[in-house]
């Protein structure tokens, strides 16, 4: 099940990586939510050796779209990725290797794609290390649902980002029975330069304080500058300069911390200096668009259908 909003760069590379599954889906559902360029036609072009039921609809946020794939949905276990997404030839059998465990739930891991100096950068700053079970998440993008489990749930809420959070929230509050695929992999395309990256975040630091996720991130964060603050007005005591220099210090010491915590999980070297500098730019990058979405929060507590 494949939500897609104006994926026309991407969704060639994520079909051609599922015909390449070593086992093949029995059905794909592809809801376009609405998409203004080539991608349902893509769609249908290049998803032709499957059983694939396209639906085009309007305007949606990724949730709503599995919500509306999962209703048309015929099989019993669902597997759910996304658009920016190339699949390991053995993701779907690994998924369901573990769905035959008697499970209701399974989550698979990622790996992000750190193709240019942004990205390496990125990985560094803000995909998490890998978790004791051996992979990073869970990822709605990397998972697989029993059917009746997920409508049990009652699906995603209709939000633009925390939809996964809530979700997974739920997962964990219930009774369902979860497993790990830490060798169910795909690869997640991070958002490709400094404007992408702000974007990206300030729509997401907006819909997740309208979820009321805000305790998860921007509490945490607030506490942060809280102390950052303490330590200029300390640093004041000996002069404007050592105050100053504290700014600098604090994004360093972020990006060094990301880096010395990712060191080992990342495919690329964490702890080189101009890659933990430029990790400490997109935190600034994220912190900025986080503040950005928050004051649109305060000005508009429910978000429009900004996408």
């Amino acid at each position: 099940m494949i939500p897609l909003q104006d994926e026309e760069a991407t969704v060639p590379e994520l079909l051609a990586s599922l015909l390449l599954q070593t086992s093949p889906p029995d059905e794909l559902v592809v809801v376009d939510a609405g998409s203004r360029d080539r991608t349902a036609q893509l769609v249908s072009e290049l998803a032709a050796p499957f059983s694939v039921n396209i639906i085009r609809a309007g305007r949606l946020y990724p949730g709503e779209a599995r919500n509306l794939g999962v209703e048309a949905a015929r099989e019993d276990w669902i597997a759910f990725t996304d658009g920016g997404i190339r699949l390991e030839g053995s993701w779907l059998a690994q998924l369901m290797a573990r769905a035959e465990d008697g499970v209701d739930v399974v989550f698979g891991s990622y790996e992000p794609v750190c193709d240019s100096f942004w990205t390496r950068a990125s990985a560094i700053a803000y995909v998490p290390a890998v978790s004791s079970w051996g992979g990073r998440g869970p990822f709605v993008a990397s998972m697989g649902v029993r059917k009746e489990a997920f409508q049990r749930l009652g699906g995603f809420p209709p939000y633009r980002a925390a939809e996964d959070l809530v979700f997974l929230e739920r997962v964990a509050a219930s009774r369902l029975r979860f497993a790990y695929a830490p060798q169910a992999i795909v690869h997640w395309r991070l958002a490709k330069d400094a404007v992408a990256t702000f974007r990206r975040f300030a729509v997401y630091s907006h819909h997740n304080l309208a979820a009321s996720w805000g305790r998860h991130w921007h509490v945490g964060l607030a506490r942060l500058y809280a102390m950052l603050a303490g330590g200029m007005l300390l640093g004041l005591l000996h002069g404007v300069a050592l105050a100053l220099a504290m700014v600098p210090a604090f994004f360093v010491a972020r990006a060094l911390k990301a880096a010395w915590q990712k060191r080992g999980s990342l495919p690329i070297g964490t702890l080189a200096p101009q890659r933990v500098l430029a990790a400490g730019l997109v935190l600034l990058v994220v912190d900025v668009a986080t503040v950005t979405g928050a004051l649109r929060w305060l000005r508009q507590p429910s978000p429009g259908r900004e996408l």
